[in-house]
């Protein structure tokens, strides 16, 4: 008498408990310039001669100018200008207003700019002036 017996190998695969390392979520990276990167240039404020009826009721002004990237590789993709308006020959500021502009300027690249803003002069009959700043510049990841 003849037995046959038959194995059925089945495959398995490989069940790894190797788990891979958790990576700390990366920080976000850092976009900003230094100020210095931009040069403004040109730079002109006006009075609107519309006059807000409600709502905020400073009187608007147009801030127009050019904003010239002094970087040779970087290309600036936004900035924030601080427009103050102050007493005249004082540091008393009266009121500010930030512009932020998304702008794409290619190195060594000028743009123009034009934005109304609602900023507050000194009392009737006081001597004012307005003065801008660079606060911020981004550039292009």
């Amino acid at each position: 008498m003849v037995l046959v017996t038959m194995v059925a190998v089945s495959s398995c695969e490989q069940v790894s408990n190797d788990k891979k390392p958790e990576t700390a979520p990366s920080k976000p990276e850092d976009l900003s310039l230094p100020i210095d990167t931009v040069a403004l240039t040109d730079m002109l404020m006006s009075r609107e001669p519309s006059v807000p009826l409600s709502g905020d009721l400073r009187p608007i002004w147009k801030v127009e100018g050019r904003i010239y990237n002094n970087d040779e590789y970087r290309t600036v993709s936004g900035l924030t200008i601080r427009i103050s308006m102050n007493y005249k020959d004082t540091t008393i500021v009266v009121d500010t207003e930030d512009i932020d502009l998304k702008t794409v300027i290619p190195p060594k690249g000028t743009r123009a700019f034009a934005r109304r803003v609602q900023l507050l002069p000194p009392s009737k009959g006081a001597a004012f002036e307005w003065t801008y700043d660079v606060i911020s510049v981004e550039r292009q990841p």
